[in-house]
């Protein structure tokens, strides 16, 4: 359903992926910073209790669940919190399509130049050669910011 709608929008894989990124964002940042935070305590003892008729020494177990309610001040840093998670998110996402329209160029690139390296002799196959390491490079790059955005993405406890 997502590639027919990158086909839709006109969106090149590369693109698609990214886009897909920013959905996959959005739905964690929905999941991890909306809702209530409930807590369930579990406690156990020995306590005293007196009653009426005496006091008495005897084992105790507690279960409480604890529903917060929520002013507008812990509403707002909650939101600010989500749009903070979002920006970072956004960044990394910038940055990797960034990086993806650097290779698109760079390989581009060395195919002009493998096409000219024989007409340029030892300086061309030297640029043709740094062009490949160029690309090595930013692929690796690529790698790096997928790998931190997959990271921001489980940062936040949820998948």
């Amino acid at each position: 359903m997502l590639v027919f709608l990158c086909l839709m929008m006109s969106l090149s894989v590369l693109e698609c992926r990214a886009e897909n990124y920013w959905v996959k964002l959005q739905t964690v940042a929905d999941e991890c910073f909306t809702g209530l935070d409930t807590k369930v305590v579990v406690a156990g003892g020995i306590e005293q209790r007196t009653f009426d008729s005496g006091s008495k020494t005897a084992p105790f177990a507690e279960l409480k669940f604890e529903v917060p309610l929520y002013s507008a001040k812990d509403r707002r840093s909650q939101r600010q919190a989500r749009a903070k998670f979002l920006e970072h998110g956004a960044e990394l996402i910038r940055d990797l399509k960034k990086a993806k329209a650097r290779l698109r160029v760079k390989l581009e690139e060395a195919k002009v130049l493998e096409t000219a390296m024989m007409q340029n002799g030892l300086n061309g196959i030297k640029e043709f050669f740094a062009i490949k390491e160029e690309i090595a490079e930013t692929r690796a790059e690529i790698e790096a910011y997928k790998k931190k955005l997959e990271g921001w993405l489980s940062s936040c406890g949820k998948q």
